[in-house]
């Protein structure tokens, strides 16, 4: 298999409560050094509770 065709893909499920920047970059930081990448394909979000709108500040942080 060549390794220029590998993909990372991994998920997200962080603690309830309030959402920074710092947060989700140090999470996403982590993804990347446990997988030995630099860069992510796919990250599959999952929030505990969609009544809670910190999610939406979470998804803002991961955007691009």
């Amino acid at each position: 298999m060549r390794l220029n065709q590998l993909q990372a893909l991994t998920k997200w499920v962080p603690r309830p409560g309030p959402m920074t920047r710092s947060i989700a970059e140090e999470n996403i930081d982590r993804s990347l050094q446990r997988m030995d990448t630099d860069c992510l394909d796919l990250l599959q979000f999952h929030w505990w509770d969609y009544g809670n709108d910190q999610y939406l500040v979470a998804l803002d942080h991961l955007q691009i």
